[in-house]
């Protein structure tokens, strides 16, 4: 190893691995703020939650690396731009590229890290994070039931406990409303109790809520009694009163929570080319089905010579050739042909046979007019329920479209937050040489800046694929396209030993415009 590429790699071990588990802990916590509420209180140990907040780590690996790519690369060029360093390489023939090139292998490696983290350990930790979080979700005790907060975990029931004792028994200023009774027999039923106990019993089947020194308030719906007058309101007194809950629906197993294997933030690259192909043959289906219904309802008769399919032209001289049969027999056999033909018509006509092809503007002139709504109802009917079938098939045809084009956005994506890992090198590495600070402070603001930037653009090209507005591909290598010319402007600032200058110039005429105005000494 050359003694520069030892220096840069040495420079990269403690701020790249500070930088990793930084950016780790950020959006842990992210995930701790949203859904603490859902964590704690559920009778949990703390082996579980960490169990829950390492599965969500590993999936959260793809969204950390490239910013530890950018944080350490900018503390370590603008470390060796601060002691000049780099400045002596320069001046010894040595480009930046060059101090770059074990960087870049590393920013190349933590890529290939990052696909493999996407392909092997997201898909296996999503799954069990999203299996353990379902369980601690719908997973109740007696615990939930906090101080102050009104609770509606049990079904038809809202519970508020004032105070609650250390031993998680005793409470004081029970208010419970039973919404049940509220869309049956009264308009508000609610129970307040001084003092109580709560315990579960039959190995935690049974919530039992013992209430002491309350009553029981139940507004009931206007009805009159015997004497005729109304009885809005009853309230009962009591001592003690009892009142359990079933637990059983709280009982969830990890094993039967039921989680879709097939979501696509589970699967990895193979598995999404796969499910991909399926999709594909699926919609193909779909459409071949639709084109075999604009067949049957709009038949188009194959091109040839005459204009007419092989069939048409075989019917119609099969016809023809009948028709002069039947002319050039006696009038006595076309009598008795048209007779026969009578017997089996039904009685009841629906089409009039003989009518003036001249004079008639719409199809439904041809039925006999008795029978002409019902033909109408019948045929609009018809038409309907075509109409309706059809717009099944192409409203299947275009989610099964849609849903091609996310599991294909979620494949690409994967590659594009990998190849942002070599972007972010060559807008950090020649970011810290410019502005010759190391440590923590300039490096991470401006870190936080572009890493704003992709997760930004990463949220729109997400909601434009969503809708349908942006194709796949430029949804998913969007960060990289905005980014990209951030990287190549700073790259070459750097390579070719220039500042950053905002100094607005104002155009000629401007500047001529103002010196008369300073000179004759008006604004």
């Amino acid at each position: 190893m050359k003694r520069i590429d030892k220096l840069v790699i040495t420079g990269f071990i403690g701020p790249y691995l500070m930088s990793f588990f930084v950016a780790e802990f950020v959006l842990l916590m992210q995930f701790l703020w949203k859904n603490i509420d859902d964590i704690l209180g559920k009778g949990f140990g703390l082996f579980n939650i960490l169990e829950l907040i390492f599965y969500f780590g590993v999936t959260i690996i793809h969204l950390s690396v490239p910013v530890t790519i950018l944080i350490s690369s900018v503390m370590v060029f603008g470390n060796l731009s601060e002691r000049y360093e780099l400045s002596s390489l320069k001046s010894a023939g040595i480009p930046l590229t060059r101090t770059m090139r074990s960087a870049i292998i590393l920013a190349v490696g933590t890529g290939l890290f990052s696909l493999l983290a996407n392909n092997y350990l997201k898909p296996r930790a999503n799954f069990k994070f999203q299996q353990r979080f379902k369980a601690i979700q719908k997973s109740k005790s007696s615990l939930i039931l906090e101080e102050g907060v009104f609770d509606s975990d049990f079904t038809g029931y809202v519970i508020r406990v004032g105070k609650k004792d250390k031993n998680g028994r005793d409470i004081e200023d029970v208010l419970m409303y039973d919404q049940e009774n509220n869309s049956n027999n009264y308009l508000t039923d609610v129970t307040k109790a001084r003092t109580g106990e709560m315990y579960t019993k039959e190995d935690g089947r049974l919530f039992v809520m013992n209430l002491k020194d309350g009553e029981q308030i139940r507004e009931l719906r206007e009805t009159a009694g015997k004497d005729g007058k109304k009885y809005p309101l009853m309230r009962t007194y009591f001592k003690t009163y009892k009142k359990m809950f079933d637990m059983s629906n709280f009982q969830v197993e990890e094993d039967n929570v039921n989680i879709n294997r097939n979501k696509k933030d589970m699967l990895n690259t193979f598995q999404l080319l796969n499910a991909v192909d399926s999709l594909k043959v699926k919609r193909d289906d779909v459409l071949v089905r639709v084109a075999e219904q604009f067949r049957t309802i709009l038949p188009i008769p194959d091109s040839n010579a005459t204009g007419t399919s092989d069939n048409e032209r075989r019917d119609k001289l099969q016809m023809e050739e009948v028709m002069k049969k039947f002319k050039s027999s006696s009038p006595t056999n076309q009598a008795s042909v048209q007779a026969s033909v009578a017997k089996k018509r039904p009685s009841r006509k629906i089409q009039i046979d003989d009518y003036d092809l001249d004079t008639i503007n719409y199809l439904i002139e041809t039925v006999v007019p008795s029978q002409a709504k019902t033909m109408y109802n019948r045929m609009h009917n018809s038409a309907s329920n075509q109409r309706d079938v059809l717009r099944s098939r192409l409203s299947t045809y275009r989610g099964l479209d849609r849903t091609k084009s996310r599991y294909l956005y979620t494949l690409h994506q994967q590659y594009a937050w990998a190849l942002s890992c070599i972007v972010f090198l060559f807008i950090g590495a020649p970011l810290g040489s410019i502005i010759r600070k190391g440590g923590y402070g300039y490096p991470l603001l401006f870190a936080i800046v572009f890493y704003i930037l992709l997760f930004i653009s990463t949220i729109m090209g997400n909601k434009l694929n969503r809708n349908g507005t942006l194709h796949y591909l430029t949804a998913a290598y969007l960060p990289i396209l905005i980014l990209l010319p951030f990287a190549m402007v700073i790259t070459y600032k750097a390579l070719t030993d220039s500042k950053f200058s905002f100094t607005i110039t104002p155009p000629q005429w401007l500047s001529k415009l103002l010196g008369r105005v300073t000179d004759n000494g008006t604004i």
